[in-house]
C-alpha cells in the first residue's frame, strides 16, 4: 500500500458493566485498575505487542504481524493471556481485527505531546463496528476470520457475518471463553 503501512492485528478490550457502576466509585476504581494492569503486565514482556492505548474502560492493542503466521499466533496468544488478566479485574470482551498500521505523519516522535494512534484506522473502526453488532451474542472473543484461520485451537466457536469497512462483509468467529487453554498461551 505504500511506505509505513504494515500488516497488523488490532485487539480492543472493553470492560462489561462499567456504566452500571458509574454512580459509585466502583466503576472508576475498576477503570484505574484496568489501565494500571497494562503498565504492570508489560513490564513482564509481551514482545509481540507494539503499542497499547487505554481510555476509560477500553484498551486497544497493536501488534505488527507482517503477514507471518507465527507472529499472528504469538500476538493472539499474548492478547488471550492479557484478557485473562483483564477478566481478573472485571469481565470483558475482546475484538481482534486484521488490518494495516496507519503511517505516522512527519515530525511525530515519542516525546511529542500529540499521540497518533498507529493502529489501522479501518481495523480500529471495525472493532467498534463488531462490538456494536454483537451486543446480543454475549461472546468473550470476536475474531476476524483473517486471523482465526491461523489459529490452531480446540475451542469451539460460532460464526456471524459483520458489515465492516472499507466495504463489505466479513466472517467473525465468536468464542464464549478464551481462545486457548491456559497451558497453551504462556505468560501466566
Amino acid at each position: 500500500m505504500g511506505k509505513g503501512w504494515r500488516d497488523c492485528i488490532v485487539v480492543m478490550y472493553d470492560l462489561i458493566g462499567i456504566k452500571q457502576k458509574a454512580e459509585s466509585s466502583v466503576g472508576s476504581t475498576l477503570m484505574r485498575q484496568f489501565m494500571g494492569a497494562f503498565v504492570k503486565i508489560f513490564r513482564k514482556g509481551y514482545g509481540s505487542i507494539h503499542r497499547v492505548y487505554c481510555w476509560n474502560d477500553s484498551a486497544l492493542l497493536l501488534a505488527h504481524v507482517d503477514d507471518r503466521e507465527d507472529l499472528i499466533v504469538t500476538a493472539l496468544k499474548e492478547a488471550d493471556t492479557l484478557k485473562r488478566h483483564v477478566d481478573g479485574i472485571c469481565k470483558s470482551f475482546a475484538v481482534a481485527i486484521r488490518g494495516q498500521t496507519f503511517p505516522l505523519p512527519p515530525g511525530i516522535h515519542e516525546t511529542s505531546r500529540v499521540t497518533v494512534i498507529e493502529a489501522s484506522s479501518y481495523a480500529m473502526a471495525n472493532c467498534f463496528l463488531v462490538a456494536k453488532q454483537v451486543k446480543k451474542l454475549k461472546g468473550s472473543w470476536y475474531v476476524d476470520s483473517r486471523i482465526a484461520k491461523h489459529m490452531n485451537t480446540t475451542r469451539r466457536s460460532q460464526a456471524f457475518q459483520a458489515s465492516l469497512l472499507p466495504s463489505g462483509r466479513r466472517t467473525i468467529q465468536v468464542f464464549d471463553d478464551y481462545l486457548w487453554d491456559a497451558s497453551m498461551v504462556g505468560h501466566e
